[in-house]
């Protein structure tokens, strides 16, 4: 079942009790970060200053953390052995828009073509549609797009099916959001600096088409809080010390990095399988992946892959639901 992620950040949300919703601060532009062995200062655009024990880069591709912990890093290490300060390349771009639902929920479509492909995903109240095509070339840089540019790139695609009732064009037709975006791809070197450590997209970006980017933030995260609350139970106060948080980070970023490695790579080769990238490509999205014992082989791969997953081992929960492959990392059990 396909749903928006706005909901499920609102469930989060409101499982939050009062004072801790209270520490959740929104419309803030962080403009400087000072990181020092004894805490971390964040200023922000309303001259507000915020001071604590360590910052979280979880701001996304353009990350502002990323972009210091570039600036204070390279003021002692070349850039050529830290990292660029953007480090990645975009060979596909994305048109995505949602609409009305017009197929019923919980359905899966795909559309193939050299160099493009199309992919439909069915909720309740909305349906997404993702609009995927090569780029002549790879690119680093950004650039604004217009909505001359939306029309223009969802036209290229308007005679495509986006699943059997109706086509791309039916679908961008009724567009309630719609926006275009370079898909960039890559990991950055290091994931963290003194009092600073990034998560998600801010230290690595992968192509949606197999739905393992948003997985691999919350993996990130979970893996990030079971070492901090390890800390925290071995006796750190809030005034904990700049190598105990180092050793902290170091073993997340080798346990984390690996792992994000493979899905870089499987995300890749899965968007330019849809993309008929090259003969090889097309021959397995043609004729291989359609074959129904390809089909389970890869849903048992996949489900023994998801079933390894890293838990908040901190947290007490009840497990609702229980399938025929279990979770091989278990939570607390609830009282």
């Amino acid at each position: 079942m396909t749903f928006h992620r706005a909901e499920l950040m609102k469930v989060l949300y409101d499982g939050l009790c009062k004072e801790a919703r209270l520490k959740i601060l929104t419309s803030k532009t962080v403009t400087n970060i000072e990181s020092q062995d004894s805490g971390v200062t964040v200023e922000c655009s309303d001259e507000t200053v915020y001071k604590g024990s360590i910052v979280i880069g979880a701001d996304g591709t353009n990350s502002v953390v990323r972009k210091m912990v570039h600036r204070i890093a390279t003021m002692n290490v070349p850039e050529s052995l830290w990292g660029p300060l953007m480090p990645y390349k975009s060979e596909f771009d994305c048109l995505w828009c949602t609409c009305p639902p017009m197929v019923e929920p919980g359905h899966y479509f795909e559309t193939q073509h050299q160099g493009r492909s199309v992919i439909t995903l069915t909720g309740k109240k909305r349906n997404w549609l993702l609009l995927f095509e090569k780029r002549p070339e790879a690119s680093r840089s950004r650039q604004k797009t217009s909505s001359d540019d939306l029309q223009q790139f969802a036209a290229r695609f308007f005679s495509f099916p986006a699943c059997p009732q109706f086509t791309v064009e039916d679908m961008f037709a009724q567009r309630t959001t719609a926006g275009l975006t370079r898909l960039d791809e890559g990991m950055t070197k290091h994931w963290f600096h003194g009092r600073m450590v990034l998560v998600g997209d801010a230290c690595h970006k992968m192509t949606p088409n197999a739905g393992f980017g948003f997985n691999n933030g919350v993996q990130d995260a979970v893996v990030l809080c079971n070492g901090l609350q390890k800390l925290v139970l071995q006796g750190a106060s809030s005034d904990v010390q700049s190598g105990q948080l180092r050793d902290v980070f170091a073993q997340y970023e080798a346990s984390r990095q690996e792992q994000v490695r493979r899905d870089l790579s499987f995300s890749a080769h899965f968007t330019r399988i849809q993309a008929w990238d090259n003969w090889i490509y097309y021959l397995f999205a043609r004729w291989i992946r359609p074959l129904k014992i390809a089909q389970r082989w890869s849903a048992e791969k996949i489900s023994h892959y998801f079933s390894k997953a890293s838990v908040l081992n901190y947290v007490p929960a009840k497990e609702r639901f229980h399938g025929l492959l279990p979770w091989q990392n278990s939570t607390m059990s609830a009282s």
